[in-house]
């Protein structure tokens, strides 16, 4: 799920290429991130940067995996 979100955020506020997205935010490959969105979202990622996309500077590169190692120590607490 904190990959997903961090993906999100992604689309949201930057114009990187999805498959620098789901690098950067843990996913083997685009189509690994694209498979997982497609679960949870009803839209693909394109159609929810369309939407949402708000011309914002990109997300710092070790961000992402900031993040998900936050989450991981706190998922063990």
């Amino acid at each position: 799920m904190a990959k997903l979100e961090l993906a999100q955020r992604q689309l949201e506020q930057t114009s990187l290429p999805l498959d620098e997205i789901a690098e950067r935010c843990g996913f083997a490959a685009e189509r690994s991130l694209r498979r997982t969105w497609n679960r949870w979202k009803p839209h693909t990622p394109g159609e929810y940067r369309r939407t949402t996309h708000t011309n914002t500077q990109p997300i710092p590169l070790n961000s992402c995996s900031n993040v998900i190692h936050e989450q991981k120590h706190e998922q063990k607490d």
